[in-house]
């Protein structure tokens, strides 16, 4: 850092103060009123420095016009690896650091950058996943991507486990996704982002809000058909027991 003190002042104190009054440095002026020091900024970012000289009895002394200095940084290598909510890569994505796109077709961007604070997005299938400011200092970077897994379990109205049940994802009454159930009655829809969702299967469903809920049980209502099948059962049990009610109390002949 430099200062010039006009007119030129021998022998006058010149401290270098930071705009939130740290004092960066410290140097004496020489005959030709140069005043010179070296600081140790430490992190990159912009600084408003001011060179203050003291006051003499025969001088009195202004400081200088603020000077901003950009400190850049040394430039690092950064790998940038894109997982969702299960640590699963995200191929095909696409990384955005300071405005710059990076393709990522394998799940990972690779850069070279200064060191410093950036702001980093990260695209889906056009869609952002990711948004939020880091520090980039080189090596690995994991970002984990705004992607969740929807576990549904599909129950008859007994409570038994249902396999081969279709369900489906549904976004107010657009359908984004269908799968069926496992033997063990479960159905997963993968790499769902945030939002409200309705999850379906025939006549159950449920209001879900991803990430919050992400395991979620269906229970399917008893089939239409059956109030009748039991009315018709309870019927021919009560006509099966007036009938032997009536043979028993019929006198035998001998």
């Amino acid at each position: 850092l430099k200062a010039v003190l006009s007119p030129p002042v021998p022998a006058v104190k010149v401290s270098f103060v930071e705009l939130g009054g740290a004092v960066l440095g410290e140097a004496i002026s020489r005959p030709n009123g140069t005043a010179i020091t070296t600081a140790s900024l430490g992190r990159p970012g912009e600084y408003v420095v001011r060179a203050v000289p003291e006051a003499t009895s025969v001088f009195e002394a202004s400081a200088s016009e603020p000077l901003r200095i950009r400190v850049l940084g040394e430039r690092v290598y950064v790998r940038i690896i894109v997982v969702d909510s299960e640590g699963r890569r995200l191929y095909d994505s696409i990384v955005d650091v300071g405005g710059a796109r990076l393709r990522a077709p394998m799940g990972i961007a690779e850069t070279v950058v200064r060191t410093g604070d950036y702001d980093v997005k990260v695209y889906w299938h056009g869609l952002q996943v990711f948004s939020g400011r880091l520090r980039l200092e080189g090596g690995n970077v994991t970002i984990r991507a705004e992607l969740y897994d929807v576990k549904v379990r599909v129950l008859d109205f007994t409570g038994g486990i249902v396999a081969g049940e279709y369900v489906e994802l549904l976004n107010g009454s657009t359908v984004l996704a269908g799968t069926r159930t496992d033997e063990a009655g479960r159905a997963v829809f993968y790499r769902v982002p945030p939002g409200e969702y309705t999850v379906k299967c025939g006549a159950a469903s449920a209001l879900i809000t991803v990430p919050e809920d992400r395991e979620v049980e269906l229970k399917l209502p008893p089939p239409m058909w059956l109030p009748a099948v039991i009315v018709a059962a309870v019927a021919v049990i009560t006509a099966l027991i007036f009938i032997r009610l009536r043979l028993r109390g019929r006198p035998s002949k001998r």
